[in-house]
């Protein structure tokens, strides 16, 4: 995954005067945390469909901004570094300086990491056309809660699939070795 980042905060809407820096991860993470420590706005196109439903690896981009301790809490949208990427997942549960993330569009896979991995809090999603939701927002924070929910409710659905799958990939296999031993 590669990242673009350009300086949001002089004018984040004149796309054209920010300067725009394209680099890998590894050269990434200083900068981003060196930048986001002086108290910059920094926004970075993300890419990946971890995040589905609220990003679909269409170009947007995210806002960031230096994470407070006391923001650290279950439901807030965070940038880490996990196995040398950099990673925008939500908070599900913080224990002590412990963080378990995880992806919006993922229903079983989290990451556990320390507070010090995050390298910023996600204060807005700019979608391609300009479109922008701040995360600090009453919708966003209604959207957030319907889809905390329906993720819940579709965990069960999700793996009875993933298991039934298997069930037929199994009697499909056996069906073939019996057809097999017959002829």
């Amino acid at each position: 995954m590669k990242l673009l980042i350009d300086m949001a905060e002089n004018n984040p809407k004149q796309e054209g005067n920010d300067k725009v820096l394209v680099a890998s991860n590894v050269e990434m993470l200083e900068l981003l945390t060196e930048l986001l420590k002086e108290g910059k706005l920094v926004r970075v196109k993300v890419t990946g469909y971890s995040m589905i439903p609220f990003m679909w690896n269409r170009g947007e981009q995210v806002e960031l901004s230096y994470p407070k301790d006391e923001e650290l809490i279950p439901k807030t949208l965070v940038v880490f570094v996990y196995q040398n990427r950099f990673l925008v997942h939500r908070v599900i549960e913080r224990n002590g300086d412990m963080l378990t993330i995880m992806g919006d569009g993922i229903y079983k896979n989290t990451e556990v990491v320390k507070k010090e991995q995050v390298v910023g809090i996600v204060r807005k999603i700019i979608y391609p056309g300009g479109r922008e939701l701040s995360t600090g927002s009453k919708y966003w924070t209604i959207l957030s809660r319907s889809w905390s929910f329906v993720k819940i409710l579709s965990k069960w659905p999700l793996s009875m699939g993933s298991m039934l799958g298997n069930v037929y990939r199994y009697l499909k296999k056996s069906l073939k070795k019996r057809r097999e031993n017959i002829v």
